[in-house]
Formats: C-alpha cells, sequence, structure tokens
C-alpha cells in the first residue's frame, strides 16, 4: 500500500498509485483519498495540504505534425 511507502499527501499517494490521475483528475477520489492519509497518519485533514493542479493540456493530432500544420505562437 503507498501509505506503507511513504504517501503522505495526496501528491505522494498520486505518484504512487495513479490515484487522481483518470477522467475525473481527482474530483471524485480527492476526498476519500485525504481521508485515508489522515486516518492512516492520524493526522486531521484539515492540515493534509491540498493537490496540485495543473491545467489540462489540450492534445495535438499527430496528423497535425505529420502535414506540417502546427505553429507555435
Amino acid at each position: 500500500m503507498a501509505f506503507d511507502h511513504g504517501a503522505r499527501t495526496f501528491d505522494d499517494l498520486k505518484r504512487m498509485s495513479r490515484c487522481g490521475m483518470g477522467h475525473c483528475q481527482a474530483k471524485y477520489c480527492f476526498n476519500t483519498a485525504n481521508e485515508h492519509l489522515a486516518n492512516w497518519s492520524k493526522v486531521p485533514v484539515e492540515y493534509l495540504p491540498n493537490t496540485r493542479h495543473r491545467m489540462p493540456i489540450r492534445p495535438v493530432p499527430l496528423k497535425v505534425f505529420i502535414e506540417g500544420g502546427f505553429h507555435e505562437g
């Protein structure tokens, strides 16, 4: 279990287990995972750090690169 291997924050848990990397991007599992972390570490859930939310990246179809239509700017 990730808790036994040093997970102390949701981001630790995310790196170790990929929890929060699904389609919902932790909208459903964040609170439950934090409650488990709090119970395991015996720290009140309100003292656990919040997760680092990152902006989603829009996928670029491979076709764009092959046809040369991608331009930064």
